[in-house]
């Protein structure tokens, strides 16, 4: 049988396409393989645990034969999403407070198959020992790491941190950002983080510097890990960045040396130019 991929178009293709409709995967079968169906392969190699290349094998072809598809995971705040299991992430032995919602971006190009790659590059054993818990691209969000377990995406403010991850690169300009899929992108991501400030008691809005600091002193005042009252702030929104300042100026906000633990921060993400104001306009618009 002829191997399938993007591009190609004709009776075969549209055979494939029936079968992933019929597996409940979102195309409705045209005969062309174009970016809706190579997005749904790849979706359902994901699901299946083949290479998700997006391409229709042998290996594709078989595991189709077999009926059924891996149910979406129970107990998310955001149930619609689809999930892929990040490799890295720890389990909390008591409930944890959320306190920071922290925007990233992912340093790979924009397209609506972004969130699914990064997911199953998550799910990997080349991840690096990092994880978010979902990210979004121009057509989708994808949960990678169960809300009130701990990813693994900004050492110093895991604990009390949910992790939004965004297709795109941290030198992307004003310009960049404002794009038509990267519009789409941000709708999406705002329609989820919507969701996560109600889930978790977080207001929407965005943390200054001192607030973010606020925030990480009370998870380690929490866990024990230093002395003191926590102050109970309701948390906020920040960017990885803002996480990283907060420790690099460690003495001014009152934490402990990272250095001493192994570690520095050096992560710039989402960039100087990620548009905070509009943003921020797009989440407190969702009701």
């Amino acid at each position: 049988m002829t191997v399938l991929a993007i591009g190609l178009q004709g009776p075969e293709v549209e055979a494939w396409q029936s079968t992933l409709s019929m597996l409940g995967y979102d195309l409705q079968p045209d005969g062309d393989f174009g970016m809706k169906t190579q997005k749904a392969t790849i979706q359902f190699q994901i699901d299946r645990g083949l290479k998700p290349d997006g391409i229709v094998g042998d290996a594709t072809r078989k595991a189709a034969e077999t009926p059924g598809k891996i149910a979406k995971k129970e107990g998310l705040f955001d149930p619609g999403l689809r999930f892929i299991q990040a490799k890295h992430f720890t389990r909390p032995s008591r409930p944890r407070t959320v306190s920071l919602i922290i925007q990233h971006v992912m340093e790979n190009r924009q397209t609506s198959n972004t969130a699914e790659a990064v997911g199953a590059w998550f799910s990997s054993s080349d991840s690096r020992d990092a994880s978010s818990h979902c990210g979004c691209d121009r057509d989708s969000v994808v949960q990678y790491v169960m809300p009130n377990d701990i990813a693994w995406g900004a050492p110093g403010a895991n604990w009390c941190g949910y992790h939004v991850e965004n297709a795109g690169y941290s030198a992307q300009t004003a310009s960049d950002w404002a794009t038509p899929d990267n519009g789409m992108m941000l709708q999406l991501n705002a329609e989820h983080v919507a969701k996560a400030c109600e889930y978790f008691g977080i207001p929407k809005v965005r943390l200054t510097l001192d607030e973010v600091a606020m925030c990480v002193r009370d998870a380690l005042i929490v866990q024990g890990k230093k002395g003191g009252q926590p102050s109970s702030h309701p948390g906020g929104i920040c960017g990885h960045f803002d996480v990283t300042r907060v420790w690099q100026d460690w003495r001014r906000f009152d934490l402990p040396n990272p250095k001493l633990s192994g570690w520095w921060p050096d992560h710039t993400d989402p960039g100087s130019s990620f548009p905070w104001d509009h943003y921020m306009e797009l989440l407190r618009a969702v009701r």
